[in-house]
């Protein structure tokens, strides 16, 4: 089985998402899709999760942007930006750093908690991210 598969897998398996594509694997949570997004940058993967509203008109304008748009960052609070082999590696820590910096279960369905705790942790941080990192203004 070819690693992108493997590591597709993983994901999926891991917070009961449905795959939409190889790289970007989803739950539809009252009116949000819920999820993860791998993101290919110059060669390497970076983790995203992303939630996106599904309110507007069509899918591909629901899909169009994100409520959030979040990438996964490691104890030192850098990036993942790594091989699929690495990724690989490293599932385990990157899927506790996902739960612990976003403060999530996937497999629960309690949303409206997770949002509020998701929201409060993003503002303790002084982070937002909209595609890319911005930093709130003090």
């Amino acid at each position: 089985m070819k690693e992108e598969t493997i590591l597709k897998n993983e994901w999926i398996n891991r917070y009961d998402l449905t795959a939409v594509t190889q790289s970007k694997y989803y739950k539809i949570v009252g009116c949000f899709a819920i999820g993860f997004e791998l993101m290919k940058i110059r060669g390497k993967i970076q983790p995203y999760f992303v939630i996106y509203p599904l309110w507007l008109e069509d899918v591909k304008e629901c899909f169009g942007f994100s409520f959030l748009y979040h990438c996964i960052e490691d104890t030192k609070g850098l990036n993942y930006s790594l091989s699929i082999s690495k990724m690989l590696e490293k599932k385990e820590e990157i899927f506790q750093n996902a739960e612990i910096y976003l403060n999530l279960d996937l497999k629960k369905t309690y949303i409206r908690i997770v949002f509020l705790k998701l929201s409060i942790h993003i503002l303790k941080k002084d982070i937002l991210c909209y595609l890319i990192k911005v930093p709130l203004l003090k």
